[in-house]
């Protein structure tokens, strides 16, 4: 079990060991931010409007001997975009021709699962919108272990 739990702000990160990893782990997210020119000019909004917060997540990325082999830092947004009787029963996905795509997102990972064909179609929809790495094949995720056999995968 792990006995390194992940820093749940920046002041928690200040009081670690680890901090210099931390630090550049927030400065590798805040570069790809500028880089997407995610930033634009402040402006006033209206007392009627209330805009969604945010935070940091603060993520080790783990090997399957949970061993620390990344330290992550993410910029999301807090709160629902998502209105009750108008879009909250609405669910997306990318859509493909044949067979099935299906995207589980953990704070700014991927595991895309389905069919060869529509994995590659959506991987290259998505590096059409977004700056992305693939790691291949999930291994480990959640703290179980993924093996890929010739006739399906096997979880432990």
């Amino acid at each position: 079990m792990n006995d390194d739990p992940e820093p749940q702000s920046v002041i928690e990160c200040q009081r670690r060991n680890d901090l210099a990893k931390w630090k550049e782990a927030m400065q590798v997210e805040l570069n790809s931010l500028n880089k997407r020119k995610v930033f634009g000019n402040i402006i006033l909004t209206p007392e009627v409007v209330k805009p969604l917060g945010y935070r940091l997540i603060f993520v080790q990325k783990r090997n399957e001997k949970d061993k620390i082999i990344r330290y992550k830092a993410r910029l999301v947004a807090q709160g629902f975009s998502r209105r009750p009787g108008i879009d909250y029963e609405e669910t997306s996905s990318p859509k493909t021709t044949y067979g099935y795509v299906i995207i589980a997102v953990y704070v700014d990972d991927l595991n895309i699962i389905g069919t060869n064909k529509e994995i590659l179609e959506v991987i290259e929809l998505l590096k059409k919108e977004f700056e992305m790495k693939d790691f291949g094949k999930t291994k480990y995720c959640l703290g179980l272990q993924i093996e890929h056999m010739p006739n399906g995968i096997l979880v432990h």
